[in-house]
């Protein structure tokens, strides 16, 4: 029997879906041989909107699942109470359901901003990973890689997908309609992966010409700024860029936030920006901007709860593809 369990942005929160992020930590953990009667067969997935586990069951009935499930928990949170309170929020599925889930991840309609364009690297990366850990057997294999060619063909076969959307290009739009033109904003990037190449690539798009690139790995920095004609800058400059920023978007893999209030206001000061505003659009689970930093005079803190209402807004014209 197939089963999963999924806290996404449907049903929880931001803070909620923090709290319970598959960690590279928890999927090494999820993949490790444990006992309690365990499924043999594990594939877990993290994206900044949803972490969902996978397990497949043999020979368990229907009506007997329950404490599959709770081993499945405690393998994800390690502890019996970590266990129920996952329990307590996520979202369970079995057999069919959990499998037409998985194949809506895939094709990009159960994605926070419809059709998007990220998820099928983050699924096949999943798998990549399940199957390195020597978690993702036969079953699961077949489910993932059919998974993968549905979303493919969804890609292929539809306009879903067609326009490249990922939350990294809404969150440069929405910079956008916040902002105005950004034609003369100073735009800083944080974080370099696809979600921040992403953003800065949109960024140029809609206009931008003061884009500045910060990643834990300078060279990727380096890498992305010749690309987008924009200028790197080392992590430990972060304070200092964002004091003289209009626009700043965070999207690192850090688990712990790159941003707090303090340091902030201290550079906004050294630098006479106090009297400026400042947008920051957190793109990161768990979130990269501690939440503090909202209450700082002049600065808007947007995280991923914040922009679905734009998202949804863009996304009415793909509709018609799902």
């Amino acid at each position: 029997m197939l089963i999963s369990i999924a806290v996404d942005y449907r049903h929880a929160d931001v803070a909620t879906r923090e709290r319970f992020h598959l960690t590279e930590d928890r999927l090494a953990r999820l993949y490790q041989s444990l006992p309690d009667g365990v499924a043999p067969e594990r594939v877990g997935l993290a994206t900044c909107n949803r972490s969902e586990a996978y397990a497949w069951v043999p020979g368990a009935h229907a009506d007997a699942l329950e404490p599959h499930f709770a081993a499945l928990a405690r393998a994800w949170m390690e502890t019996e109470l970590g266990a129920r309170q996952l329990l307590a929020v996520a979202k369970r599925r079995v057999g069919d359901a959990a499998a037409r889930h998985l194949f809506r991840v895939a094709s990009g309609v159960e994605s926070q901003v419809l059709g998007d364009s990220q998820l099928l690297g983050q699924l096949r990366d999943a798998h990549k990973l399940a199957d390195a850990g020597g978690a993702a057997g036969s079953v699961l294999h077949r489910l993932f890689e059919r998974a993968l060619r549905v979303g493919k063909r969804v890609r292929t076969e539809t306009g879903l997908s067609s326009g490249r959307y990922s939350v990294g290009a809404e969150a440069a739009n929405v910079a956008q309609r916040r902002f105005g033109s950004l034609t003369h904003a100073r735009v800083v990037v944080v974080g370099c992966g696809k979600t921040g190449e992403r953003v800065a690539r949109q960024l140029v798009k809609l206009g931008a010409q003061d884009i500045v690139l910060m990643n834990r790995t300078f060279e990727r920095a380096e890498h992305l700024a010749e690309q987008v004609r924009g200028r790197a800058a080392p992590m430990e400059a972060v304070y200092g860029e964002l004091a003289l920023a209009d626009i700043a978007i965070v999207a690192t893999g850090a688990t712990s936030p790159v941003v707090y209030a303090d340091p902030l206001v201290s550079a906004r000061r050294r630098c006479a920006t106090m009297q400026y505003p400042l947008l920051l659009i957190d793109l990161s689970v768990p979130r990269n901007i501690d939440p503090a930093v909202g209450h700082v005079a002049g600065v808007v803190v947007v995280d991923l709860d914040a922009l679905r209402p734009a998202v949804a807004a863009g996304e009415r014209e793909r509709c018609a593809s799902v």
